[in-house]
């Protein structure tokens, strides 16, 4: 492929604002800039063999919309002024017509003169349906968002819809009643949802303040229908219209009728040709791929075909592979006369095919559609067997074919070396009124397994109809962000955890208050991660797939923030007033309640200024905390019922899954996650539902209600209880099963992030009835130097100190977030708390040493987390590794109970600097891994001879050490590419933990003490004397880096190790090119990196797993069992891996073929 980088002059544009300091938010506030008028391309393969002329007895008359279609009883009943609408996800194989109770029931419709997808309305009147990306408004407060058509609740009184295609027909007309206009970007309340700041040209678009990105990017295709085309659907159900008709007719009224719904989508036609002789080989391009606009002769085409020819699938499938590639026409010539002739228009004028992938098509889908097994269809075999990397034939029964492997080959590998990316194809199949043990149908099954798509089994005409209908289907897509995914630990199994896994997951907004959700999957022991009906639930970009029906959820919600999940059945306990509300008041946490705010601020005019609004606003802003729709956002007229969507957006909090037990061995799962609403709640996991226990709104927060209700796009985002959970677990008798009345303990803590610069300690022993253990910020005396606290507790023992104690770093300084992070005066050092307490144990802080501080000079905040080490094994933390935003790397010794021992004092001392300037200003916001460890290390040796001669010697010793693994990348400003930034592996050598002193504290390690691993050498084929070499170099060197080679890509999470595997994930955002006939609407990248620890090779065949679109998290660690019972550690949330078992087939976890207790996040004791 090309290199060339791709334009993305992405704008955070907050309207009146100004413009806010970079933060990781860019990555899903950014909306406007250059981007391709960009169309789904759809490749059919018709099959027009002599076996198309067969009767099908199944087949129907073709909609008349001239025709009033009667209902044919009272449950199909549709009214003529309603349009109804169905998830494309949800559309029936057959083309079933849905009873009318499946659409009120789930109020899955809205007026027709609330129809402003212009688009839609020539589909709608002909054909009776159109397929496209629909959104509405919802508004929440005085801001609006365009959002998918909700699942299962009404649009208000007066929803306004439009569409994607509205955008890229570039047609700005809309309903009756509202002027010209594209959607806007969050329009106001009482403003107008239209606006005219937006142009199309070429393949280069201007959003201005439209909502183009929103619409383009998330893509949730919709099917609208009319009423009279139900109706009809109710009559071919019923045998109203049924009629024999030739399986071509029935296919061609299919192929015309999906083509009129779906105009957003460029289609092109192939068909066979005669294939009687060697001269009338392979197929044909008939139609070019090009939209539906440009298409007047499309149907007459379809019309002119006949049912004469052979079934040569892989030949005419090797055609289409030229034509994408833009290869010389092949067996394009073969047609001859036949009728229609191939398309010259699809090539350039010279016998050579025009590839139709454009600059920013990265992507087209082909479907296959078939009745019958390939026949004379063996002259391709030889090109497709000598393709580079083709994969194996394929036989089924009596058939042999390259059919899967061609279609394999085209999904893997670059179709259009001379286009930046890789330009591939997904290759779907249908298999048309197949008898019973045809062969067709393994074979059309593996081609469209090796190909990326789906098989579709269509036995009648309604079938193929709705087959076509779910190709279609598949190029809407959903995207929403993610924190990583969380696993609950088996207290009866330590080696275990269980096999649920949490999802948390948020929708951005431009206003303060984004939506939020949490989802919950079940890991297999074949590697998978499932839904509640036991279907494969996670895509390779790393999202839940959107036909997924997640537990808790009553329907199919996929990886839509704002359906399912536990917000679904958070919303049916508002609605039956089961919440239950804490804010922290003098003596504790107490009910949240308006009397209760007023003793606490010293009357209701005290509250006021608290909340920061009116007397006025405090009852009902308490109700919108409830979830109460005091709003009436939904525009249903009531401000008495409940809010669609309640929880806030866990932007960065990881839920935290903490297994309380129960009797006989069963377990009692609770979720503890912090939102940006202003509040940390407890959920409890029943199984196929969940509830929330409580939910703990801090006093110091409710200043941020109103302006989160409110939602004004002027606000700016909101950030409030944005830290990730840990907790103290304390199960004194060690049997599975916490219960406080035998002494057992449960202790959570919880920071702000950027939400504030306080931490929480909660008792949550019994789960259902917290307590405030304390709290403390930077007012706390010994405090001071808290910044915005970031860094995630870790829980531990330590020299000296009775009881567990709570280890965190100092937290950050925003002025780090776009100046010189040597000039922050909040975040520079380490505390040591004790948990129960609260009280301060120790810290190292540039304040004058006292009884409880170390005075160390630290010149930038720390706000990671705190890597731990146990070097001895006695169950004490004594070593300690902190990161700062200037690209440092601190140690901390203990060898002693006494911090300040004239002896063995607590020492700290710099361990590494790995920052500079310009583009080696390199930042680190993620906290190091450490792993005790040892390797075999090549070096030199002299001796001295038998003749006094000195000699040298290549010999190799095992050298123990710790390894420190980081990755550098500035988290503040993902889109940055100003940066390289790198991967490490240190080799801290004093692996006995000791106090330094200024005549023996080590040198600080730089890169240029470090092995340039950037080519990977070791990955190499080497001789005896090169792979000499390199060990020795290695052995000289304290450590490895390895350069990140994509522009801007950066390390923003911390890694892993696993078995001498380092994974670490990084995030590449998109490029920038002054070429703007290469402008694309560009994602960024997401990749997995797993580096042997040692030599920092490739430790898998599959290398770097690209993740698109996403900023990965750290994986995840899972202990569990594979289907031979055996106990096995995966890794997941890393989107899909291959499997390594040379199918191809790829998981969304990844075993690591180690046993060993999961890395859990909490710190469990056990006295038994």
């Amino acid at each position: 492929m090309k290199k060339t980088s791709l334009l993305a002059a992405f704008l955070l544009t907050l309207l009146a604002a100004p413009k806010a300091p970079a933060e990781d938010i860019d990555l899903y506030v950014l909306r406007n800039g250059g981007q391709s008028n960009y169309r789904p391309q759809l490749l059919v393969i018709f099959d027009n063999s002599g076996s198309m002329a067969t009767q099908l007895e199944s087949a129907f008359d073709t909609y008349d919309p001239d025709t009033h279609y009667d209902p044919v009883d009272s449950a199909h009943q549709y009214q003529d002024d309603i349009i109804y609408y169905l998830p494309n996800g949800e559309v029936s194989d057959n083309l079933e017509a849905p009873d009318l109770a499946d659409f009120d029931g789930k109020k899955r419709r809205f007026n027709k003169i609330e129809n402003g997808c212009a688009a839609s309305l020539a589909p709608l009147a002909k054909e009776g349906r159109y397929s496209g990306v629909v959104k509405y408004i919802k508004y929440q407060g005085q801001s609006g968002q365009w959002l998918p058509l909700p699942d299962n609740s009404g649009l208000g009184n007066k929803p306004v819809v439009d569409c994607l295609d509205d955008f890229m027909n570039n047609d700005d007309t809309n309903a009756d009643g509202y002027s010209d206009g594209w959607p806007r970007y969050n329009p106001s309340k009482n403003g107008n949802p239209y606006t005219s700041n937006y142009w199309l040209y070429g393949n280069n678009v201007y959003a201005g303040d439209s909502d183009f990105w929103n619409f383009y990017r998330n893509r949730n295709g919709f099917t609208l229908f009319t009423a009279n085309y139900l109706r009809y659907l109710a009559q071919i159900e019923a045998g109203w219209l049924s009629g024999p008709k030739s399986r071509l007719e029935v296919a061609k009224e299919a192929v015309k009728d999906i083509i009129a719904t779906a105009p957003g989508v460029n289609f092109g036609l192939v068909v066979f040709n005669r294939n009687t002789s060697s001269d009338t080989s392979g197929g044909r391009v008939v139609q070019a791929l090009k939209p539906r606009t440009d298409m007047s002769d499309f149907d007459a085409i379809v019309e002119g075909l006949g049912a004469d020819t052979n079934t040569p699938l892989c030949e005419t499938t090797y055609e289409v592979m030229r034509y994408l590639s833009g290869q010389s026409v092949y067996y394009g010539y073969d047609g001859g006369t036949m009728t229609p002739r191939r398309d010259t228009s699809a090539e350039n004028g010279h016998g050579v095919y025009a590839s139709p992938f454009g600059s920013c098509q990265e992507k087209i889908y082909v479907v296959m559609i078939t009745d019958g097994e390939p026949t004379s269809d063996s002259d391709a075999n030889y090109a497709v067997s000598h393709l580079e990397n083709i994969g194996s034939s394929y036989t089924a029964n009596r058939t042999t074919t390259w059919l899967p492997a061609l279609a394999g080959w085209m999904h893997d590998n670059d179709l259009n070396s001379s286009l930046a990316g890789k330009q591939s194809v997904d290759f779907y199949t249908i298999g048309f009124a197949l008898d019973d043990g045809d062969d067709a149908e393994p074979i059309l099954t593996e081609a469209a397994a090796r190909g990326g798509g789906k098989y579709f089994s269509a036995k009648k005409a309604s079938e193929l109809s709705g087959a076509l209908q779910k190709v279609v289907a598949e190029v809407s897509t959903k995207s929403a962000a993610f924190t990583s995914p969380s696993i609950a630990a088996n207290n009866f199994d330590r080696t275990r955890s269980l096999d649920s896994v949490y999802y948390a997951m948020f929708l951005p907004s431009a206003g303060p208050h984004w939506l939020g959700n949490i989802k919950k999957l079940h890991v297999t022991n074949d590697d998978d991660i499932e839904d509640v009906n036991g279907l494969s639930a996670i895509t390779a970009s790393g999202d839940i797939d959107e036909n997924a029906t997640t537990y808790w959820s009553s329907d199919k919600d996929g990886n839509k923030t704002e359906s399912g999940g536990i917000n679904e059945q958070l919303v049916a306990q508002a609605a039956n007033g089961g919440r239950h509300l804490l804010t922290n008041g003098s003596s504790g946490l107490v009910a949240l309640t308006k009397s209760n705010l007023q003793n606490i601020a010293g009357g209701e005019s005290a509250l006021a200024a608290v909340m920061d609004t009116s007397a006025d606003n405090i009852q009902s802003t308490l109700d919108w905390l409830y979830g109460y729709d005091v709003d009436d956002d939904n525009g249903n007229g009531s401000t008495t019922d409940i809010r669609n969507v309640i929880l806030g957006d866990p932007l960065h909090s990881k839920p935290l899954a903490i297994n309380y037990g129960g009797a006989n061995n069963t377990s009692d799962v609770r979720l503890l996650v912090g939102t940006n609403q202003g509040a940390v709640h407890m959920f409890k996991d029943e199984g196929n539902t969940a509830s929330e226990s409580w939910a703990f709104f801090p006093y110091q927060e409710l200043s941020k209600a109103y302006p989160l209700r409110v939602n004004s796009e002027d606000t700016g985002k909101i950030y409030s209880m944005d830290g990730s959970p840990s907790a103290y677990v304390y199960d004194k008798d060690d049997d599975g099963v916490i219960e406080p009345a035998d002494g057992d303990k449960v202790w959570a803590y919880i920071g702000q992030r950027r939400g504030g610069n306080a931490y929480y300690g909660l008792d949550i022993s019994t789960p259902d009835s917290p307590s405030l253990l304390w709290r403390i910020d930077n007012q706390t005396p010994g405090f001071g130097e808290l910044g915005d606290t970031w860094s995630t507790p870790v829980i531990t023992k330590i020299p000296g100190h009775t009881g567990p104690v709570v280890i965190v770093g100092a937290g950050y300084d925003s002025v780090s977030d776009s100046g010189d992070p040597t000039t922050a005066t909040k975040g520079r050092g380490i505390y040591i708390i004790d948990a129960q307490t609260g009280s301060l144990v120790w810290s190292a802080t540039p304040a004058d040493t006292s009884g409880t501080n170390l005075h160390v000079a630290f010149p930038a905040s720390i706000p990671n987390k705190i890597a731990t080490l146990d070097s001895d094994g006695d169950g004490l933390v004594d070593r300690l590794y902190a990161s700062d935003v200037a690209g440092n790397v601190w140690r901390v010794d203990m060898p002693s109970a006494s911090p300040f021992s004239t002896s063995k004092p607590w020492t700290v001392y710099k361990f590494a600097s790995l920052g500079g300037s310009g583009s080696t200003d390199r930042r680190l916001y993620q906290a190091p891994t450490i792993v005790q460890t040892q390797y075999t290390q090549t070096v030199t040796t002299s001796y001295t001879d038998a003749v006094g001669q000195e000699q040298q010697v290549v010999t190799t010793q095992v050298l123990p050490y710790d390894a420190v693994v980081i990755g550098s990348g500035k988290r503040p400003d993902p889109m940055g590419t100003d940066v390289t930034d790198e991967l490490f592996a240190l080799r801290d050598t004093n692996i006995v933990t000791r106090s330094v002193t200024t005549s023996n504290t080590p040198t600080a390690l730089t890169i240029s003490n470090l092995y340039d691993m950037s080519s990977q050498p070791f990955s190499n084929n080497l001789s005896d004397t090169e792979l000499q070499t390199q060990e020795l170099a290695l052995g000289n060197a304290n450590g490895w880096y390895l350069t990140l080679s994509h522009t801007g890509e950066k390390s923003l999470s911390t890694p892993i190790v696993v078995n001498g595997v380092a994974y670490f994930t990084t995030y590449t955002p998109p490029a920038s090119v002054t070429d703007s006939s290469e402008s694309c609407l560009a994602e960024g990248m997401g990749r997995l990196y797993a580096l042997d620890l040692h030599h920092a090779f490739n430790a898998y065949n599959w290398g770097v797993v690209e993740i698109p679109g996403k900023l990965p998290d750290t994986p995840v660690i899972h202990a569990g069992e594979n289907a031979n019972g055996d106990s096995v550690i995966r890794i997941f949330g890393i989107g899909r891996v291959d499997t390594g078992d040379g199918t191809g087939e790829t998981k969304p976890t990844l075993p690591v073929n180690m046993s060993m207790d999961a890395d859990r996040i909490y710190y469990y004791v056990g006295e038994k």
